[in-house]
């Protein structure tokens, strides 16, 4: 029996540790591809960093509810149309003992003990304001306007944070450029740097050639340094503008450059659209009601108020008295009217500020008009300018990209030197780096446009 028993145990045994094994292997495979999945960046495109915005940045979820509560408000103002209904509730109980001696012992003393008197009473009010000089819908109107107000608030707080989103985006991808080239030019260099190290060897040239060389490695890889470093700090700026994780990994893509005739048709009514202009023009409607709430101060309130209540009593007996039970029902109507007739002219002064601030408004949207009008012209000077150097430099690129191939087709016939080769090749990547910083200053610049028009998203 022992013999036969003890394959089976081995079997079993076999069976837990390869389930086990198993198990383990499974798990770490598991935890692999998610680590994996982790850390693989995300792709984040404009569209996608504007929903993460829209979504998770303080600043516009700070303006977002300002403009709840403004909306909450003006709900609230709604319900002073409504008549006011209060109830009033009265018990009281108490409870006294007494003792009369009468003089002279004309009577026998009265003892009373534990004498309950209790008092009940119900009050119902109700308040109306008929008239109030059109106050309430005034204010109704200005908080209407204050709510338009957050509501623009909140647009332009999304254009300037999507504005900064595109610029730091914008950024980035001209430090990647530039980090691109800069290496370009490290390699191209290092190269340089080697056939000249031979022809010194060779005794066809001497040192200096290849000191130079050294230097212009190191000066660039200092500059490669400093990119990166640059590199860091916007995508740290990034992270915090989207509220995400610092520790979350993402690459990013390019911004197309919008052609510049849909771009002015698109921009041309960019006083009307300008969220800021639009934000001073509803608060000037705003400080108009205003006016009107002063206003209504020289014309009289009339308001009813009506009540109904009902009380009991509970008297216990007295030497003098029996005790008692009584009920009262009681009704009032009334109205009131009231008419400040005369308050030392102080309306009249608040009419005044009121007229000054509005004076302030009108000059300081005109201001905002003419500033806005010379930035936006600005912009466009701005942006014919780079057009024409991206242009000239295009074509100086192209041009020395044709000398190069010429120069190293004379070079293989010993017509001319390497170190011309190497001047023309660092001038080519100087100017394909300038030719990146323009166009990324291009589109910084429609960027800004865009902002003006109040059209970044």
């Amino acid at each position: 029996m022992s013999i036969s028993l003890r394959p089976i145990s081995i079997y079993k045994s076999y069976n837990i540790y390869t389930i086990f094994i198993s198990t383990i292997l499974v798990l770490y495979n598991l935890t692999t591809k998610a680590q994996k999945t982790l850390n693989k960046p995300i792709i984040l495109t404009p569209e996608k960093g504007i929903e993460i915005l829209l979504k998770k940045n303080y600043d516009i979820q700070i303006n977002y509810l300002d403009t709840l509560y403004q909306k909450e408000k003006l709900k609230e103002q709604k319900t002073y149309y409504y008549p006011s209904l209060n109830i009033n509730s009265s018990n009281s109980y108490q409870n006294t003992s007494t003792v009369t001696d009468f003089e002279n012992n004309q009577r026998p003393r009265n003892e009373i003990i534990g004498a309950d008197n209790i008092l009940y009473g119900v009050n119902l009010q109700v308040n109306y304001t008929l008239f109030d000089g059109f106050k309430r819908k005034y204010n109704y109107k200005k908080l209407y306007q204050n709510y338009k107000v957050s509501k623009l608030q909140v647009q332009e707080t999304i254009q300037n944070v999507s504005l900064e989103f595109y610029q730091y985006y914008l950024e980035l991808n001209k430090l990647l450029q530039q980090k691109k080239i800069i290496l370009e030019t490290i390699k191209v260099q290092e190269k340089q740097l080697e056939k000249q190290k031979i022809t010194f060897k060779y005794g066809q040239n001497n040192k200096t050639p290849s000191l130079i060389q050294e230097l212009n490695i190191e000066n660039n890889q200092i500059q490669l340094e400093k990119v990166k470093h640059n590199i860091t700090r916007i995508e740290t700026s990034i992270r915090t503008l989207l509220n995400i994780d610092d520790d979350q990994l993402f690459s990013t893509t390019k911004i197309s450059i919008v052609n510049p005739l849909e771009l002015k048709e698109e921009t041309k009514n960019y006083l009307d659209q300008n969220p800021r202009i639009k934000q001073l023009q509803e608060q000037q409607r705003s400080l108009s009601f205003d006016q009107k709430i002063i206003k209504s101060g020289y014309l009289p309130q009339i308001s009813i108020q009506s009540s109904y209540g009902w009380n009991a009593r509970h008297n216990s007996a007295s030497a003098f008295f029996p005790a008692t039970f009584s009920r009262s029902w009681t009704g009032i109507g009334s109205i009131n009217f009231n008419w400040s007739i005369y308050n030392h002219r102080r309306k009249q002064r608040q009419l005044y500020g009121q007229k000054i601030l509005e004076d302030k408004f009108i000059l300081e949207k005109e201001k905002l008009v003419k500033k806005i009008t010379k930035n936006y012209k600005n912009l466009w000077l701005n942006h014919k300018l780079i057009e024409k150097e991206q242009n000239i430099l295009e074509s100086k690129i192209k041009l020395q990209e044709d000398i190069l191939r010429r120069y190293y087709a004379q070079y293989k016939i010993g017509k001319i030197s390497f170190q011309e080769i190497e001047r023309l090749e660092t001038s080519l990547l100087q100017n394909k780096l300038e030719k990146s910083n323009l166009i990324y200053q291009l589109k910084n610049i429609q960027l800004e446009i865009l902002a003006i028009s109040g059209k970044v998203i």
